[in-house]
C-alpha cells in the first residue's frame, strides 16, 4: 500500500469520529466549531521502558484517535467537553488550577505549557471525541495532548514543530499531570505517518519514518484485558529503579554516565554487583531492550 492509498484509508476512517466531535460541540456549546484537529493512539513495536532511559523506541500510529473540536472566544473562559467521560471542565486560562486527578487535567496541563512558553491564549470551547481505547497501553492520553496541543496551535497562530509540540505535552504530563513518562507516546502521536513506524532516538530526537505495510503486512492489536495507567506507582517505580541504577554504576565505574542508554552489558556484568536484584533486572531489560530494537528497525 502506498502513502497516497494510506492516506485515503485514514480520512475514511476519520470521518465518522470527526463527525462526532462537530456534533458534540454543536450539542453542548451550540453553533460551529472553527477548528477541528485529530491526533492519533500508538502501538510500541518493540522498544519498552527505552524511551525516559534515552534509548531506541519504534512505535507506529494506529487507526485510532482523539479528535477536538474548538472555537476561540473573546473573554479567558475555557470550557472543554469530554464524550468519553460525558463532562465539562470550566476554568480561565489566566487562572488554570492545580491538577485535580481526573482527565481535565491533560488539557490543563498543555494550556499551561504553553503560557510558559509566553504565549497569550485566547480562551475557548471545545469538544473531546477519541476511540482510543482508555488504559489499554495505546495513549489515549498523549493523543488527547497533542490533539488540544494542535487546536491552540490553529486557534492562537502559533508555530511550533512536530518534535516542540510532543516536548510540550511531555512537559504537561511531568509537571501537570505528574507522571514521569518518557517522550515516545506523544512523539510518535505528533509526528507519525500512515504505513509508517518510526524509529526514535530518544536522547537526540532524530528520527527515521520506515515503511511498515508491504507485502501484506498487517498490525494486530489484542485486548489482554489487563488494564494499564501511567499514573499507577508501578511505571514510576520503574523509572526511579532505572535512575537508581546509573547512579550506583556511576559510582562503581567512577564514570560520567548518563542514561542507562550509555551502558553496555559487558559494564553491567562488570558492575552489577553494585545493584539490587530489582534494579540489576531493570537496567537488563532496558540495555538489552535497546539492542533487539536496533536490530529489528535493521531488519
Amino acid at each position: 500500500m502506498g502513502d497516497a492509498e494510506s492516506r485515503e484509508g485514514v480520512i475514511a476512517m476519520l470521518h465518522p469520529i470527526i463527525t462526532q466531535a462537530r456534533d458534540a460541540f454543536t450539542s453542548v456549546f451550540e453553533g460551529q466549531a472553527d477548528v477541528t484537529v485529530q491526533a492519533p493512539g500508538r502501538v510500541n513495536l518493540i522498544g519498552e521502558h527505552t524511551d525516559y532511559n534515552e534509548g531506541f523506541v519504534f512505535p507506529a500510529a494506529i487507526d485510532r484517535w482523539a479528535v477536538v473540536a474548538a472555537r476561540s472566544r473573546v473573554d479567558s473562559r475555557v470550557r472543554i467537553y469530554s464524550a468519553m467521560h460525558e463532562e465539562v471542565a470550566e476554568f480561565r486560562v489566566d487562572d488554570v488550577l492545580e491538577a485535580q486527578g481526573n482527565w481535565a487535567d491533560y488539557p490543563k496541563g498543555v494550556v499551561r505549557e504553553f503560557q510558559k512558553l509566553g504565549y497569550s491564549l485566547c480562551g475557548f470551547d471545545a469538544a473531546i471525541v477519541g476511540n482510543v481505547p482508555m488504559g489499554a497501553g495505546l495513549s489515549s492520553s498523549a493523543a488527547v495532548e497533542m490533539a488540544v496541543g494542535k487546536g491552540l496551535v490553529v486557534l492562537n497562530r502559533i508555530e511550533i514543530n512536530g518534535p516542540d509540540l510532543a516536548l510540550l505535552g511531555q512537559r504537561a504530563e511531568n509537571h501537570f499531570v505528574g507522571v514521569n513518562c518518557g517522550i515516545m507516546d506523544q512523539f510518535i502521536s505528533a509526528n507519525g505517518r500512515a504505513g509508517h513506524a518510526l524509529f526514535l532516538d530518544c536522547r537526540d530526537l532524530s528520527f527515521e519514518l520506515v515503511p511498515l505495510f508491504g507485502d501484506g503486512v498487517q498490525i494486530v492489536i489484542c485486548n489482554s484485558g489487563v488494564t494499564r495507567g501511567l499514573t499507577d506507582s508501578a511505571y514510576n517505580d520503574r523509572r526511579s529503579a532505572c535512575e537508581s541504577g546509573v547512579s550506583l554504576l556511576a559510582g562503581a565505574m567512577g564514570a560520567d554516565i548518563r542514561a542507562l542508554r550509555d551502558v553496555s552489558m559487558e559494564m553491567l556484568d562488570v558492575y552489577g554487583g553494585a545493584l539490587s536484584d530489582t534494579v540489576l533486572k531493570r537496567c537488563r531489560h532496558v540495555i538489552t531492550e535497546n539492542e533487539r530494537t536496533q536490530r529489528a528497525v535493521a531488519l
